[in-house]
């Protein structure tokens, strides 16, 4: 690990969509992950939590159109 990077492995801890518009095949889906941060200064890592909504669209798989951290 270089002296400036971070590593983070997260897993999801639960999701639920939000809304869905079937005309646009978009969906805003609230995701909690879990993730073990390590840096320079936690070598060894330190877990977080974080809540996300994505966008999501439908292009022959659900890809994210959109993030954005929730308090």
């Amino acid at each position: 690990m270089h002296a400036t990077q971070a590593r983070s492995n997260g897993t999801v801890t639960g999701a639920g969509v939000l809304s869905y518009d079937p005309d646009t095949d978009t969906a805003h889906v609230l995701v909690t992950v879990r993730a073990q941060v390590a840096n320079k200064t936690v070598p060894g890592g330190q877990a977080r939590d974080y809540r996300m909504d994505l966008t999501m669209v439908d292009q022959g798989d659900w890809l994210v159109d959109g993030l954005e951290f929730v308090g």
